[in-house]
């Protein structure tokens, strides 16, 4: 279940055969509640997620100025929410790539379903 618009259903994910995809727009809640796995782009995204125990790959992308600065400013050990509540990885969390990024998330989240 996707929880935006339709054309978030063109990722590698989505066209595989064994993976049934379905666009909830504007029902995050509903797409999490009936999920089996999911891809979380934000910070509260995340927090919805654990709290429904639903295994997950979180992902981030800026602008690449955007990521330059807070890359150079910031210097954290985790991006997810989850991960900085835990003090540790639990989460899977991908950061930048545009294309790549897509690529990764879609093969973590295929991992994730065959476990």
């Amino acid at each position: 279940m996707i929880s935006g618009d339709s054309t978030i259903a063109c990722s590698p994910v989505h066209r595989h055969p064994d993976v049934d995809v379905r666009v909830l727009p504007g029902d995050a809640h509903r797409a999490l509640a009936t999920a089996i796995v999911a891809r979380i782009n934000s910070a509260t995204g995340t927090l919805d997620a654990m709290l429904f125990g639903k295994p997950m790959v979180v992902t981030y992308r800026l602008g690449a100025l955007s990521y330059l600065i807070v890359k150079t400013l910031l210097h954290i050990p985790f991006v997810a929410l989850p991960n900085m509540l835990a003090g540790r990885h639990p989460l899977p969390a991908l950061v930048q790539g545009a294309a790549e990024l897509q690529q990764r998330a879609a093969r973590t989240i295929l991992s994730l379903l065959n476990r």
